[in-house]
C-alpha cells in the first residue's frame, strides 16, 4: 500500500455537508491540491521523507534461553552506531502473533541514519538484521521466517521551517471549506497521532474517523461502527 497514492476520501460533515479528508503522504497531498492551491502543493512536495525497510523475523525460542523478549522492544541510541534504529517484540506486544515457542520480532532498517540500507537486496537486508539481533539480543539460530516491506517515503522529517510549510496547508483549508489534510507530516507520525488528527479533522461525525476504531466480531476485526457482517455504520455491502 503506497501512502502517497491515497486519494481524498469523502464523508458527511457535522451539518450534513460533504467533507474531503486527504490522508495521503505529503506527495499525495501535493497532487490533491496542485490545481487548487499551488503554493501549498509546492510546500508539501518539498517535505523530505526518510526511507524505511520493515523486516519481520520469527525465531524459535529455546526453553533454556536466558534472553527475555517480554516487553515492547528496544531503541538503539545513535551513539551505539548500529545498523538498525530499533526492533519491536511483536509476539510479546500482541496476542496470537506467533506460537508459544516462537518469537516474532519486527526490525526497522534505514531512516535518516542509514537511508541507503533500506534499498539493499533482500538477502543482504536479512543478513544485516540477523547480525544486529545476534549482537543486541543474542539471536543465534537462523530465522524460521522473514518478511520484508519497504517504504520509500516512510517518515516525514520535521526540519527547521516545517511549521511554515504547514501554514500554507492551513491557508488551503481555510480557502477550501470542507477539505482537510490529516497525514503524518502534520501533528506527529505515530498511529495514535494519526487517529487524533483524523478526529480533529473530521469531528465525531466523520465516517472516516469512525472506521479507525475496530472491534472483534467472531474471529475477525471489523470497524467499531458496523453491524455483525462488518458493514460500516450498519449498511449492507454488495
Amino acid at each position: 500500500m503506497d501512502p502517497d497514492r491515497h486519494p481524498a476520501r469523502r464523508s458527511p460533515g457535522p451539518a450534513g455537508e460533504e467533507r474531503r479528508a486527504c490522508g495521503s503522504g505529503a506527495r499525495g497531498g501535493h497532487r490533491s491540491c496542485a490545481g487548487l492551491r499551488r503554493h501549498a502543493a509546492q510546500e508539501l512536495a518539498a517535505i523530505p521523507y526518510a526511507p524505511l525497510a520493515i523486516v519481520a523475523t520469527a525465531y524459535q525460542v529455546a526453553p533454556t534461553s536466558r534472553i527475555s523478549l517480554e516487553g515492547f522492544g528496544f531503541l538503539v541510541p545513535k551513539r551505539e552506531q548500529r545498523k538498525i534504529p530499533g526492533s519491536l517484540f511483536s509476539s510479546s506486544m500482541f496476542e496470537g502473533r506467533a506460537p508459544a515457542d516462537t518469537a516474532l520480532i519486527t526490525s526497522f532498517v534505514g531512516g535518516m541514519r542509514h537511508p541507503e540500507l533500506a534499498a539493499i537486496p533482500d538477502a543482504e537486508l536479512t543478513a544485516v538484521v540477523h547480525g544486529e539481533l545476534q549482537a543486541l539480543i543474542g539471536a543465534k539460530a537462523d530465522a524460521l521466517w522473514t518478511a520484508i516491506t519497504r517504504w520509500r517515503h516512510a517518515i516525514p522529517q520535521y526540519h527547521l521551517g516545517h511549521r511554515e510549510k504547514l501554514r500554507t496547508v492551513e491557508d488551503a483549508e481555510r480557502a477550501l471549506p470542507g477539505l482537510g489534510f490529516c497525514a503524518n507530516y502534520r501533528g506527529g507520525v505515530s498511529v495514535g497521532d494519526r487517529l487524533a488528527g483524523g478526529a480533529r479533522n473530521g469531528g465525531n461525525d466523520c465516517a472516516l474517523c469512525r472506521r479507525c476504531t475496530v472491534r472483534k466480531a467472531g474471529d475477525a476485526w471489523v470497524p467499531a461502527h458496523s453491524d455483525a457482517s462488518g458493514s460500516p455504520d450498519g449498511t449492507k455491502q454488495a
